[in-house]
């Protein structure tokens, strides 16, 4: 089977990822992606039918220590990846809390995996390949968090299933956003792409100014200068909720499902420049309004001293 669908777990040997852990799943759908094992198990390259889908910045994946050295801070250390974690402290622009200094989008990515295993095999009539992993965020006074995440990939399959739980191990009240921040690049981006989702109002994000539909719907030529925009989507059809994004020239789309009770918040960012060429396909907790906000406004997820909370996403690549 492993000439068909399997794990390779290996440490990066140069530049900036050097000496990072990494399991790179594959399967006989023709996935392939890179579970990083020390910048929170978010996922770093990623292809399909050797087509490359993800979206990497230009300094590359980037091991902990490195990116957090990086002078311009997120600007420089984002690698992206085709799965960055956002929270647990902050989700938006960086800011100032309780007396501290919170990065953009917050620090979870940051986080090492420890009780790594992984394993290959048939489960009934299905060979299923997993990845799971423990983080913990805690600090000397404070808070106690334990983060457990898997991945799930069948061997017949192009689709990721990552499943996380949220457990309060500390003796006081945490409060916490999250947003996974799903980034798709070159080709399966691209002027032929169209994106569609289940929602049925979409917003400039913070305002109530409504967009064309073609400003988030399509895709333009990549831009010489910076080009951003981001939309809040709003009120899916469905409690089980999907984004679209579909490139009929090359024949591939990307599918991303989740459950809206759980993640009851999406947002849509396209970067037109050229070589920050992305689209990001975020669902969450919270818009990206950062923490100071959230909190004024009452909506932080808190979690009272042993509870947990569970959430779930699947990426789902094919041919159309």
């Amino acid at each position: 089977m492993e000439t068909v669908a399997g794990i390779n777990r290996y440490r990066a040997d140069d530049g900036p990822a050097c000496g990072m852990r990494i399991a790179e799943v594959y399967t006989g759908a023709g996935l392939r992606y890179s579970i990083l094992l020390d910048r929170g198990m978010d996922i770093g390259t990623a292809s399909f039918r050797g087509v490359p889908v993800a979206f990497v910045g230009k300094g590359g994946i980037m091991r902990t220590d490195y990116a957090l050295a990086c002078p311009e801070g997120f600007s420089q250390y984002f690698s992206a990846g085709l799965l960055t974690t956002c929270g647990l402290e902050n989700v938006g622009e960086p800011c100032e809390a309780n007396g501290k200094l919170l990065r953009m989008h917050g620090s979870r990515t940051f986080l090492s995996a420890y009780d790594v295993c992984s394993s290959a095999d048939f489960e009934g009539n299905r060979y299923l390949i997993r990845v799971r992993g423990k983080m913990r965020c805690a600090s000397l006074f404070g808070e106690n968090i334990l983060l457990t995440r898997e991945f799930v990939s069948g061997s017949e399959s192009g689709e990721i299933e990552i499943h996380d739980t949220i457990e309060n191990q500390g003796s006081v009240n945490y409060s916490y956003m999250l947003m996974y921040h799903v980034n798709f690049g070159f080709p399966l981006v691209s002027r032929d792409s169209c994106i569609s989702t289940s929602h049925t109002e979409v917003f400039f994000l913070e305002t109530t100014s409504i967009p064309e539909p073609a400003l988030y719907q399509r895709f333009a030529s990549p831009c010489e200068k910076f080009s951003e925009l981001t939309f809040e989507m709003r009120k899916p059809k469905e409690k089980q909720v999907w984004a679209r994004l579909e490139n009929p020239h090359i024949g591939l789309q990307a599918v991303l499902r989740y459950d809206a009770e759980t993640l009851p918040c999406f947002t849509e960012w396209i970067n037109l420049a050229e070589q920050d060429y992305v689209l990001g396909l975020e669902p969450g907790t919270h818009y990206p309004i950062g923490r100071n906000k959230a909190e004024a406004a009452g909506i932080l997820v808190s979690l009272l001293p042993g509870e947990r909370r569970e959430y779930s996403l699947r990426i789902d690549l094919n041919t159309l």
